[in-house]
């Protein structure tokens, strides 16, 4: 039996990152979030949201947090 995928530590091998310097970058950080979370089986849209800026450089923790759409009830999408 395999073991189940887990989410990698923040700035482990593997893990999703992005330079703010070179915004397109964005996108491919999403795209391989989206993925991790997927083979995780994170459904539950505050605990992808959680990760999200789990990953997010330092200086853009609270920015994320700030957003409306990082609320409770809010969906990840």
């Amino acid at each position: 039996m395999s073991q189940p995928y887990r989410m990698p530590l923040q700035g482990a091998s593997g893990a999703p990152t992005f330079d703010p310097a070179h915004p397109h970058s964005l996108l491919d950080f999403f795209e391989d979030l989206d993925y991790m979370l997927d083979e995780a089986n994170v459904e539950d849209d505050q605990k992808r949201k959680t990760h999200a800026v789990r990953y997010a450089p330092g200086e853009h923790k609270l920015l994320w947090r700030g957003f409306a759409s990082f609320g409770e009830g809010k969906p990840y999408e």
